[in-house]
């Protein structure tokens, strides 16, 4: 058999079976209470599966239920500001869902009139949504019967039946799979099944295979491959970066700038910064604003935080911030800056380190301590 996208399904052996009727009745008594359990509608079915991408469900519920406040919905999303959007989503991370989510919405508004696509390839054609987004809204909204594939159902499918592959590299093998055993008649309800099964029994580590009901059949269990299974691709490379941020200090504001740049935090806004080669210590930090061009002239006093490290997905970055009281005649503003006065710091979605460096360690109060000129 053939569906979606050319991906083959196979006969439903007896195997199958098992699995899928076993599976569905463990969710009728141990599925999880999550809020969206009952959802129908494809507008929070969306917002649900975006913020939910590469975020674990306990983290991206407060995010998710904050949009529903905020854009309840369709046409207020479309006519939000992107900007609002992201500071509505600072500390969510992977930034480019929220510009993907905002783009995808105004498409949506424009072109179908407020109506939501029920086809699961319109649906793909969108920003931000890949097969298995695509896969959970039409399973979930429409009740059409596209199995979704994410980490949690291909950790629980290679194990139940020992495909000893990656993801990365034999996605269509758990294509294949899923959609065999997928249930025609309730595809949303399998999809959700078998996700919280993932989640809750057969998770990463330490499964909880004594309350398995599949364990009997189970081929990692039997074989004893539980720990071997799914196959992890090959860690990319993590690359490590030095940054400075610069904190201009001129009479209770000081300086942002947009991240424009195709790089990290594209759109949030930053203090202005540097990158250098490695470690920094204070005469490194001199030169490198002296090189900036930035200052006519570099104070002789400026105070460096400690360095600290924030992992991105393939990067890590060893960041120090550098607080530099100025006098306004000594900066040559570059295009782009704003000036802002502290207190008003909190209404720009800033990277989350950011973020938590001005709460937790400079509130606005302190800032004024830094404020002595030359």
């Amino acid at each position: 058999m053939i569906d979606r996208e050319g991906v083959q399904t196979m006969k439903l052996s007896r195997t199958h079976a098992l699995f899928r009727n076993g599976l569905l009745r463990w969710y009728s008594h141990h599925g999880r209470s999550l809020p969206w359990r009952h959802w129908r509608d494809p507008y929070r079915i969306w917002l649900r599966e975006v913020v939910l991408q590469q975020t674990r469900v306990e983290q991206g519920i407060p995010y998710l239920k904050r949009l529903l406040r905020h854009y309840p919905t369709l046409k207020r999303l479309a006519h939000a500001h992107v900007d609002e959007l992201l500071h509505l989503w600072q500390g969510l991370g992977y930034y480019s869902r929220a510009r993907h989510l905002h783009q995808a919405a105004r498409h949506l508004y424009q072109n179908y009139g407020g109506r939501f696509p029920r086809s699961y390839e319109e649906w793909l054609a969108l920003k931000g949504v890949g097969p298995c987004t695509a896969a959970a809204i039409v399973s979930f909204a429409f009740n059409q019967p596209f199995a979704v594939v994410d980490g949690n159902v291909c950790r629980v499918l290679a194990r139940a039946f020992g495909l000893d592959q990656s993801l990365t590299h034999h996605r269509k093998a758990f294509e294949t799979l899923a959609q065999t055993l997928l249930d025609p008649q309730q595809p949303g309800t399998f999809n959700q099944a078998l996700m919280d099964f993932g989640a809750t029994v057969c998770t990463p580590r330490q499964p909880q295979c004594s309350s398995c009901f599949f364990r009997k059949h189970c081929v990692a269990f039997q074989q004893g491959l539980i720990s071997d299974l799914p196959r992890q691709s090959p860690k990319v490379a993590v690359r490590t970066r030095y940054l400075v941020f610069f904190i201009f200090h001129l009479k209770g504001s000081t300086y942002i700038t947009r991240r424009d740049a195709k790089d990290i935090y594209r759109h949030l806004f930053a203090f202005p910064w540097l990158e250098t080669d490695g470690s920094y210590d204070f005469p490194k930090v001199r030169r490198l604003l002296q090189s900036s061009g930035w200052l006519k002239k570099v104070p002789r006093r400026l105070w460096l935080s400690s360095s600290f490290q924030h992992r991105l997905s393939h990067q890590c970055l060893q960041v120090t911030f550098a607080h530099v009281p100025v006098h306004s005649s000594l900066l040559k503003v570059p295009e782009g800056w704003q000036r802002v006065p502290y207190g008003h710091l909190k209404n720009f979605a800033f990277p989350q380190f950011i973020r938590q460096y001005l709460k937790n360690y400079v509130p606005c109060e302190k800032l004024l301590a830094y404020e002595r000129y030359e």
